[in-house]
Formats: structure tokens, sequence, C-alpha cells
């Protein structure tokens, strides 16, 4: 992806401690589900802020806005939750690479190009905005994730009180 942020939170250990305790499946499901709609937040930022041009903008490449919709989430979690990320950017379409190596390969993979777009290159000027997504949306993202987590984690106690309520 064009450019990598980290969000480490901390002072959750009531959640963790949850976390910890119920059915493994469950807590990865709850904890990959939060982590995309907060990574989702990003995502429509850099999305809103991605620019478009009026045509293609080389030879071979696709429809104008082929960058803004390579935008993705991609959510990996550690092998026992103790670490998840929400990786957020152009995607690389590797299926778009020449095949060639040495100084002729290319490729016409949106998200390679996110990077000369974000960074400029010393024949065009930097259009950036990831990093403008990220500063403007972070705190809402972030609080989307720990209202998703939560309102999961809440619903599950909900549901366990109301079955231990019904037998």
């Amino acid at each position: 992806m064009a450019d990598d942020f980290d969000i480490v939170v901390l002072g959750l250990p009531e959640i963790e401690n949850v976390l910890d305790k119920m059915p493994f499946n469950l807590a990865k499901n709850m904890l990959r589900e939060s982590l995309h709609e907060g990574g989702d937040v990003f995502a429509d930022a850099m999305q809103s802020a991605c620019p478009v041009g009026e045509k293609v903008a080389h030879l071979g490449g696709d429809d104008p806005g082929a960058l803004r919709n390579s935008i993705v989430v991609i959510v990996k979690l550690g092998p026992n939750l103790d670490y998840g990320i929400a990786k957020i950017g152009p995607l690389h379409d590797k299926s778009k690479y020449s095949g060639d190596t040495g100084p002729f390969s290319h490729t016409h993979s949106p998200g390679v190009y996110g990077m000369f777009v974000e960074f400029g290159t010393h024949l065009m000027r930097a259009i950036p905005f990831i990093r403008p997504a990220f500063h403007a949306v972070r705190e809402r993202a972030l609080e989307v994730f720990a209202i998703g987590i939560g309102g999961r984690i809440n619903q599950l106690v909900d549901s366990t009180l109301v079955i231990k309520l019904k037998e």
C-alpha cells in the first residue's frame, strides 16, 4: 500500500480480558469485524480525497477513478489474537504486472501508482490523499472500532443473560 500508519490502542485490559474468556472463533470474528469497521472510516475518507483524472493517465491504464476504486481494507489478526492490523489503501493487483523483469518491467496496477500520486515524482507534483485522510478521521476510526467491539461484547453479554433467564 502507498503508506502505512500504525495506531496502537493501549489501556483496554477489560476488553482483552473478555476476549480471552470467550471461544476463540467468536473473539476472532468480533475483533475482525470491529477492525474492518474502523478501517472503513479511513477507506471512505481516502476515497473521498483521492484525485480522479478526467481521462486515463497512461497508455493501457484503467478507467479514470481506478486508484480510488482500488482502495480496500484488509484485516490481519495475530495467531493468538495478540494483535490485529487493518491495512487500508490502494490494492496492488498482481495480475496487472507485465511479467517482464529488469528495466522494461511495468505494471498498470493502480495500487502501485498510489505512492506516485501521494508523494509525487520528478515528473509530477504530489497530490496527497492518504495522509490527509488519516489525520482527518483517525479519532473517528478509533471511536468506531471501540464502539464496535464494545457493542459486540455487550450484545453477547445481554444475549447470554437472556438465555440464562429463560432457563
